[in-house]
């Protein structure tokens, strides 16, 4: 409706690497006023950056999040409430996400590594030469179902 203006990002904690907690900003739009600063409960700075936002039907904002290997999370917050309405903390590596007009479905793409890959640092090649890097998928699911 126009009320609200979301972005998404990181409180960043000190570290060599990008380490933070995903951390949503909600604004009234037509003040620019700061309404509500979202983070879920216990957010470790492993868990890292909001990679990717969407508007939920049921009048709530969600967050696909990025953090350290294996790390990642969908997460939903309302305006007015400070607590999250919607956490599934079982999505490493989600980069963006998508949710169906009927606001039970949601699309959700997440990097992976191509089986056989190395997490590590160094970019280790196969016997072949090759390196296997990542690859991205595209899950759907039934928000409710993953609560």
């Amino acid at each position: 409706a126009g009320e609200w203006l979301i972005a998404g990002g990181t409180q960043p904690a000190t570290s060599g690497f990008l380490t933070g907690k995903p951390t949503a900003v909600c604004f009234d739009f037509k003040s620019g006023e700061v309404k509500h600063t979202w983070q879920w409960e216990k957010a470790d700075p492993s868990e890292g950056i909001v990679m990717g936002l969407a508007w939920h039907p049921a009048g709530f904002a969600l967050a696909a999040t990025s953090g350290q290997p294996g790390k990642g999370a969908v997460a939903g917050w309302k305006p007015g409430e400070a607590k999250e309405v919607y956490l599934a903390r079982t999505f490493s590596h989600s980069r963006t996400l998508s949710v169906h007009p009927d606001g039970k479905r949601l699309a959700l793409v997440q990097v992976m590594l191509k089986p056989g890959a190395d997490a590590g640092n160094g970019r280790r090649l196969t016997k072949e030469g090759e390196y296997l890097g990542l690859i991205s998928q595209v899950k759907l699911f039934d928000t409710a179902a993953e609560a």
